[in-house]
């Protein structure tokens, strides 16, 4: 009997020179690819997902202090999923194994349920879809309260950007951000909103006009300037090639982004995380931006990944 792959079944979508690997635990984006040159930072068949690369995040993205949250008047204790932190990270869904709803050529369509728990007492359906086209890949999230309670639900994406060659240093990122959280730095909770333009203040982020990686350390969530589109564009500085990821911002306002700094591992800035999400860090405790599902309804969210390979000569 062969063993599985420790990301369960893969499922491989193709179109129009682009192809797509996705995973069945967590129901990961694996991999994606244009001619063969990476878009994302991959990881292997046989190795664990690392840093949640490529997961659909739900019923919350980023963190929840202490696990513990209150919702309409009741407290609630999730499990400590990042302990070193004392927060619950990322949702329940990250290591489920999904279930195959649709399958084709160019697209794939997964989905788990959340069942009620002690910390969350909702059934929720969450689905996934990927979809290739001669544009690229569409990926959407949706989150449908099956329960009889009102359910409290966050979504997110967590792709980790990567423009074919070179590392975090090598590249460019535009993105219009008007502010950016400040965190306490041992917890990566929430402290204060800043501009953007002006923090930190030794070496201010500012990406609304593109701005180099070189040397920086990002670990932070932004909001994006009122009436601007959701579009982060990352750029190989030396080649020009780029990925570019858009999404609706009246859906995801803000967006975490991380400069992979995991030290002694083979991913160590080797990808930019760029993850829409529909509410901030801690947001089942500052109530900002979570939606209140009524019993069946539905929130969904979608993002777009994109490419200039075929444009940049010889690439």
């Amino acid at each position: 009997m062969s063993m599985a792959h420790p990301s369960g079944e893969q499922f491989t979508i193709s179109s129009s020179g682009f192809q797509a690997v996705i995973t069945s635990v967590g129901a990961s984006l694996r991999s994606l690819t244009f001619n063969g040159k990476p878009m994302i930072d991959s990881f292997l068949i046989d190795e664990i997902r690392p840093a949640f690369h490529g997961a659909p995040l739900a019923p919350w993205p980023n963190r929840i202090a202490d696990g513990r949250y209150t919702f309409r008047g009741q407290t609630y204790q999730v499990a400590l999923t990042e302990p070193e932190r004392g927060n619950a990270l990322h949702g329940l869904v990250c290591w489920d194994e999904w279930s195959l709803e649709q399958g084709g050529a160019d697209r794939v369509r997964l989905s788990t349920v959340i069942a009620p728990q002690a910390g969350y007492p909702h059934r929720v359906k969450v689905t996934t879809e990927y979809l290739l086209s001669g544009s690229g890949l569409v990926w959407t999230v949706t989150a449908q309260n099956l329960g009889g309670s009102v359910a409290p639900v966050g979504l997110g994406t967590h792709a980790y950007l990567r423009p074919h060659a070179g590392a975090v240093d090598d590249w460019c990122l535009a993105l219009p951000a008007a502010q950016v959280l400040d965190v306490d730095p041992h917890r990566l909770l929430p402290r204060q909103w800043h501009s953007a333009d002006s923090f930190p203040p030794s070496a201010p982020f500012g990406f609304v006009s593109g701005k180099g990686l070189d040397g920086m350390v990002v670990d932070h969530c932004f909001s994006l300037i009122d009436g601007q589109p959701g579009v982060a564009k990352l750029t190989n500085i030396v080649t020009g090639e780029a990925v570019t990821m858009t999404w609706d911002a009246t859906l995801c306002p803000w967006v975490q982004v991380c400069t992979s700094d995991f030290d002694g591992t083979s991913h160590f800035r080797t990808g930019l995380a760029v993850e829409p999400v529909t509410c901030p860090p801690n947001g089942f405790n500052s109530g900002e931006g979570v939606a209140e599902l009524e019993p069946g309804e539905e929130l969904s969210i979608s993002l777009s990944l994109s490419c200039n390979y075929g444009e940049i000569c010889g690439s």
